[in-house]
């Protein structure tokens, strides 16, 4: 039996009991921390999981693929209905090397960061699934990235990329091409591509790969004789 809080004593099955922890606060704040701790995993499980839906793999060996470069790409959900719905808006790497980039957009006087990361050699990332009212948002911003490998040959240059497009390319079909490493008709910009990275100042490619050693030693300037040096009795 069951007192309530009229006085009145109920019938209750014991199994549907639980333990009074109210007299024992050590107890209950361990209890509190383990639930606390399960939502946070799950919290960052769901999350990781979310990270990782929106990276996928680059058709590397297709037929006709794009030369390797950084890419910004607009693809239609709907294939066949190319100027109608929703559609991603990504960024491609189609290089050997693994690039940290932030993704930029400009709205009226300020630069807003929509996005950041890291993504592996030929990997892409939906950096955001817009509507066609959205378009004019995108069509202004800037993709900043740098190229690296653990051990590499070379440095390349940071890629700074501005980009501005016309709202009315993405209401044509003619647009849409077909991409060979996505693998979709798309909108494809190329930022960057890697031969461009790859060139420079011969001097500065030169120091990155031999170190600051391999500058040329600054020369000691020498007085050019004049004629009336000759008959100089003392300094000035």
């Amino acid at each position: 039996m069951v007192e309530i809080e009229d006085g009145f004593e109920v019938p209750c099955l014991i199994s549907d009991l639980v333990m009074d922890f109210r007299h024992q606060p050590a107890r209950q704040q361990q209890i509190t921390e383990v639930v606390q701790q399960e939502i946070k995993e799950k919290e960052l499980l769901q999350q990781q999981q979310e990270e990782d839906a929106r990276h996928g793999g680059l058709r590397r060996f297709a037929k006709e693929a794009e030369k390797e470069g950084v890419y910004l790409a607009f693809v239609p959900h709907e294939q066949q209905w190319l100027l109608t719905g929703a559609m991603d808006v990504i960024l491609v790497n189609h290089t050997p090397f693994e690039m940290l980039y932030t993704f930029t957009i400009k709205e009226e006087n300020q630069f807003v960061n929509v996005d950041y990361g890291q993504l592996e050699k030929y990997e892409k990332v939906v950096v955001e699934t817009i509507s066609r009212e959205d378009l004019e948002y995108w069509c202004n911003g800037i993709v900043q990235a740098i190229l690296t490998k653990e051990t590499s040959d070379m440095v390349l240059m940071p890629l700074n990329a501005p980009f501005s497009l016309r709202t009315n390319r993405f209401f044509k079909e003619g647009s849409y091409l077909m991409s060979g490493v996505l693998g979709e008709k798309a909108v494809m910009i190329c930022l960057s591509e890697l031969l461009a990275l790859k060139t420079g100042d011969a001097d500065l490619m030169k120091i990155a790969k031999e170190g600051v050693g391999s500058q040329v030693p600054k020369k000691d300037l020498v007085k050019q004789e004049v004629p009336i040096d000759k008959h100089r009795t003392a300094p000035g």
